[in-house]
């Protein structure tokens, strides 16, 4: 995969969101979590759908406890 290729979404100390086309031209996003060395893997609509329950999933915390 190169720099071409992928699109860094977002990243911080503790994971990064990289899009990326794999050889078929599909767009596919590889969610890394540093501090427990897992990558996981997903097409655009299971990413579409982690964030809509990622999104959901704010309104039972506060900015004080969802702050990373």
């Amino acid at each position: 995969m190169g720099e071409k290729d992928e699109k860094v979404l977002y990243e911080c100390e503790c994971f990064r969101v990289l899009r990326y086309w794999d050889d078929e031209g599909r767009t596919n996003v590889a969610f890394s979590l540093y501090n427990h060395g897992v990558d996981i893997y997903l097409n655009e609509d299971e990413f579409a759908h982690l964030v809509e329950v990622l999104s959901g999933l704010e309104q039972f915390y506060t900015k004080k406890e969802f702050h990373h």
